[in-house]
């Protein structure tokens, strides 16, 4: 069917902080560092469509609907191993004929649609309240000069971290019994307004859905319409009564974890040339995570005879003690040259959301449902590299390297079951993958071209590249994949201009397709049917291309512009085939121009 959507949301954001530093020097040779600091991080909706923080605010939507669904000429019959429905595919999934190419899907009905075509459907706010504070982080260093060539250093950091998340809905649907007559529930009865398109929808596609936009209600009758109506409004407060309850009781959750963590650390220049800095940090971090999910058996209100689940709380408890040597070389080949050597242990902590235990968490908008995973451990990595450095002086550098990650229980996203047909939800969740490698080079390029006349000295160039190769082996999977998040390609090219007073740079950023979710759907009885990466979610190549210009004059004074995304590169999804995309997102130029007076 087709749904028309009317959204007011207002986004409220505090971010809120501060820090203390204090230096300490007894000896020329002594010295203590210490700091600490607190924040605070706060999301949530504003007053929408009510007043005065209305529990029931959030992101208001009012959604209209074909009066007659399902008449369309382009219905397939879709068949994934259950009961088949209809719906509409796109031309490379669709052996009938009918599917459109993602440039340009549109329904091809059977009637006229037009904005009488759409009556009301329902009323109804996204709720997030949303915190996480570090109430302290303290950290304290030390360091002792042995002789001018041998230093020692240690220290200790600790911090605390909490937060939760609010998350859910509230709807109204009218009271059909107070119906006055059918246009009472007609769009064309209310305040309408054309949509203003901003110079057209997805022009990148040649403006397809210019034809077919239908108008919008505007802003104050959008607001209004709940008090408008108010005493027609069935409300349906999401509560453990709430038949949908099943969809939001994951989505809120509460965390707090405590991380302390130590290290020591020796620095040695040996014949002049070699230098050594070698240490161990230990880590020792306490995880809690809090969700909700439904009790499995039934509760029965005998006042009411209504059945119902009772909410239930989860916690789980990760513990993670790591220890993390490291030891890097560099040989002073001569004054302009160095060759490094690095050798390391590190290693990733699972999110907060990645272990949640509980029922799942809704995406309400992409109709995703994502799991956490209790069992879930941390991925842990042992790192080699290697890299020779040339400089210019202050003119610029070259460099070129290479690297190697061996990695366990590396974290991917994954989708555990295909779409429910019934509800169009997608099960996501996470899964450690077993033993994975990543083997890459790279290579930077600075350097201002001073050996050229006059005005041209001023231009320069500030490049940089890295390719990567990496295998990751997917349980349930016959061969080894790339690494999920792991770009194989990606590259910085700028020219800049620095003479004059003027300052300016042209930079062209480019991104490689990645693999962002694996596919593992499994049926009962089957098993695996997703055994390749056919259907996994992939992110698509990127690139954004940005300038920037200043002129300093008389000391204090400077004046700026900047251009950003000059070449509207989409953000782009794509499941197993660029023509089959999960999300593609367009953001057009944008810039700004400033000006600047330095006191000092």
């Amino acid at each position: 069917t087709m749904n028309l959507q009317n959204i007011h949301g207002k986004l409220n954001r505090l971010l809120a902080g501060g820090d203390l530093e204090a230096e300490y020097k007894p000896s020329p040779r002594l010295r203590f560092y210490a700091h600490v600091s607190s924040f605070s991080n706060r999301f949530w909706y504003g007053n929408v469509p009510y007043n005065n923080n209305d529990p029931r605010n959030g992101y208001f939507t009012a959604e209209f609907s074909l009066k007659h669904p399902g008449y369309y000429k382009d219905a397939s019959i879709i068949n994934t191993g259950g009961s088949p429905y209809l719906g509409k595919l796109l031309d490379l999934d669709d052996s009938t004929g009918h599917g459109d190419n993602y440039r340009n899907i549109q329904p091809q009905y059977s009637y006229a649609v037009a904005p009488d075509s759409f009556e009301f459907k329902r009323l109804f706010t996204e709720i997030n309240n949303t915190f996480e504070r570090n109430p302290i982080v303290a950290q304290l260093d030390g360091s002792y000069a042995i002789t001018d060539r041998i230093k020692i250093s240690a220290g200790a950091k600790f911090y605390w971290k909490y937060g939760e998340r609010n998350i859910s809905y509230h709807e109204w649907q009218f009271d059909k019994s107070t119906q006055t007559g059918a246009q009472q529930y007609l769009m064309t009865n209310l305040n309408l307004e054309p949509v203003n398109p901003n110079g057209g929808y997805l022009p990148e596609y040649g403006d397809p859905y210019s034809k077919i936009l239908m108008p919008f209600l505007t802003r104050p009758q959008l607001t209004a319409m709940v008090s408008q109506f108010a005493n027609r409004w069935f409300e349906y407060t999401m509560n453990e009564e709430n038949v949908e309850y099943w969809l939001w009781v994951g989505s809120s959750y509460k965390y707090h974890e405590y991380t302390s963590s130590g290290y020591i650390m020796a620095d040695a220049t040996l014949f002049g040339c070699l230098n050594l800095t070698g240490g161990l940090r230990i880590e020792n971090n306490s995880m809690y995570v809090t969700g909700d999910t439904l009790d499995t058996q039934p509760t029965i209100d005998y006042t009411t005879g209504y059945v119902y689940y009772k909410k239930q709380s989860r916690t789980i408890k990760n513990n993670t003690l790591a220890f993390l040597p490291s030891l890097n070389l560099t040989w002073n080949i001569k004054d302009n040259q160095n060759l490094r050597f690095a050798v390391s242990r590190t290693y990733h902590r699972q999110n907060f959301s990645e272990v949640k235990p509980g029922a799942a968490v809704i995406n309400y908008s992409d109709f995703e449902f994502t799991f956490g995973n209790p069992n879930l451990k941390p991925t842990y990595s042992v790192n080699l590299d290697i890299a020779y450095e040339y400089f210019w002086g202050n003119k610029g550098m070259f460099e070129i390297g290479s690297y190697y990650k061996y990695i366990t229980d590396h974290i991917f996203a994954t989708t555990q079951a295909d779409a429910d047909p019934t509800t169009g939800i997608i099960y996501k969740s996470f899964q450690n993958a077993g033993k994975s490698w990543v083997w890459g080079v790279e290579a930077m390029f600075k350097r201002r071209f001073d050996f050229l006349p006059k005005f041209l000295s001023g231009f320069g160039v500030d490049a940089n590249i890295t390719y990567s190769l990496s295998r990751m082996q997917v349980p349930g999977r016959y061969k080894q994949q790339p690494l999920a998040e792991q770009t194989p390609l990606l590259y910085n090219v700028a020219l800049f201009y620095e003479k004059y007073g003027v300052s300016a740079r042209v930079a062209l950023n480019y991104t490689g397709p990645f693999l962002k979710a694996l596919n593992l759907a499994a049926v009962t009885g089957i098993g695996l049917v997703h055994k390749d990466d056919s259907y996994d979610v992939f992110m698509s190549e990127n690139y954004s291309l940005d300038a920037q210009v200043a002129y300093s004059f008389k000391k204090h004074f400077m004046v700026y512009i900047e251009l950003n995304n000059l070449v509207d590169s989409p953000y782009k999804e794509y499941r197993g085939d660029p023509n089959r995309p999960v999300r593609v997102e367009y953001y057009r130029q944008r810039g700004q121009i400033g000006f600047k007076y330095t006191l000092d």
